[in-house]
């Protein structure tokens, strides 16, 4: 075992169905390789998960500073030596006001988050030589531990999905703030191949500390397969489990399964969606004043526990998972799950997702491909029961050999632990 790992989280272990399915696994794993884990939410949201581990405990010295709970009292930061010494950079690199105000705030918060984790590590009396600072989200979090260790003599690694890897995805990022940063963390751990591959690309000096690791799923029904409809039923139920949110494009599911219906009007087509977000009285709105085919059921079962998930795929008929996502930065569990269940992908070829979904076990279209193509791409399978049955056959196989979060998440912990052994 080693020594005491410190975990900094957005919210979890408050209810956060995304960070806690993400998160789960990996504690089960660390907790046999740490002889103690603190977990540092950055923020409250909703009741506390259980966690019943005698050596894991949570410190929401963060969560519940003044800092987090009014968020105005950070502001005399922004005047700060430390945080005014990288204006004339950011100037040069947002070219815009929303860019450079954007990057201020980041480098604010940095400082700021930075001076309140200074602090507590000396009052906790962490022996920093058997401690590892992780961060799950390579956030200004990471950045303020960066800067504290100019300070203090920090080990520090972080994980990387999505917003926090590609610049397209927010307002505006310092590549030098980042670089800076990057030079002071022992490793970056990308959730998929593409992810490694664009910070790399973009930070080529860091190369060496940017490697791969993909969380995977955990199946909590071992030894089940879902079901499909059998020929003579005449229906087919397309699955997703997303975010209702702008990059994750559950309108285009909506468009899918109703090109689908439209098709195949002999064919009973049903859409159940598990998900909830900012945009679901849009989605509801469009399903209310569209004219669906008289085929077509939609099942919008909003936010669920990843239990209940899992427990679609043993309790009822799922013939195919859909994401169709404009971007992702991992390789997504959901898509993970459904193969674990022996359920065929059709998904956008975007961030991860082209690792995980082949030929093999599914299609992937560009993000920009029609409804009307997406069943073109479909159709070889709609039309030919050994060809889907084919494809079926492999997912778990590819689950198994390459997404199986037990095996993954082990091996990580057992990374992170040799890092201060």
């Amino acid at each position: 075992m080693a020594g005491t790992l410190v975990l900094f989280t957005a919210s979890f272990p408050f209810r956060n169905y995304t960070e806690e399915v993400f998160l789960m696994p990996e504690l089960e794993a660390l907790r046999h390789e740490f002889d103690r884990i603190i977990i540092v939410p950055l923020e409250r949201r909703g009741e506390p998960v259980k966690l019943a581990y005698p050596n894991i405990e949570t410190d929401t010295f963060i969560a519940d500073h003044v800092y987090s709970r009014t968020k105005v009292l950070k502001s005399p930061y922004l005047l700060h030596p430390s945080v005014a010494k990288h204006y004339n950079d950011l100037a040069r690199e947002s070219k815009s006001i929303k860019g450079f105000l954007s990057g201020a705030f980041f480098c604010m918060n940095a400082r700021c988050f930075g001076s309140l984790i200074d602090r507590w590590i000396t009052g906790k009396g962490l022996d920093l030589k058997s401690t590892l600072f992780y961060t799950f989200w390579f956030d200004h979090i990471t950045s303020a531990l960066a800067l504290v260790s100019d300070r203090q003599e920090l080990k520090i690694v972080t994980r990387a999905h999505g917003h926090d890897v590609y610049d397209s995805q927010i307002q505006f990022r310092s590549h030098l703030f980042r670089e800076y940063t990057l030079d002071r963390l022992c490793k970056v751990f990308p959730a998929s191949d593409n992810a490694s591959g664009y910070l790399k690309s973009h930070y080529p000096a860091q190369s060496s500390k940017i490697s791969t690791r993909i969380l995977g799923s955990v199946k909590i029904h071992n030894g089940h397969t879902a079901t499909a409809h059998d020929e003579d039923e005449n229906r087919w139920t397309f699955f997703s489990c997303a975010r209702v949110s702008q990059e994750k494009r559950v309108d285009r599911c909506f468009g899918l399964v109703k090109a689908i219906a439209t098709a195949y009007p002999l064919k009973h087509i049903c859409w159940i969606h598990v998900g909830d977000g900012n945009l679901m009285p849009s989605l509801k709105k469009s399903i209310a004043t569209t004219e669906l085919p008289p085929n077509l059921t939609i099942d919008l079962r909003g936010a669920a526990e990843n239990e209940s998930v899992q427990g679609i795929y043993i309790s009822e008929k799922i013939d195919w998972c859909m994401l169709l996502s404009d971007s992702e930065g991992g390789c997504p569990i959901t898509l993970c799950e459904a193969l674990s269940y022996g359920v065929p992908v059709v998904a956008t070829e975007v961030g991860g997702i082209p690792e995980i979904v082949t030929p093999e076990v599914g299609i992937t279209v560009p993000a920009g491909t029609s409804p009307e193509a997406v069943v073109g791409e479909l159709q070889p399978y709609l039309n030919n029961r050994q060809f889907y049955l084919e494809l079926k056959s492999e997912c778990r196989k590819r689950w198994q050999s390459m997404f199986c979060a037990s095996t993954l998440r082990q091996d990580f912990a057992r990374e992170l632990s040799e890092m201060i052994s």
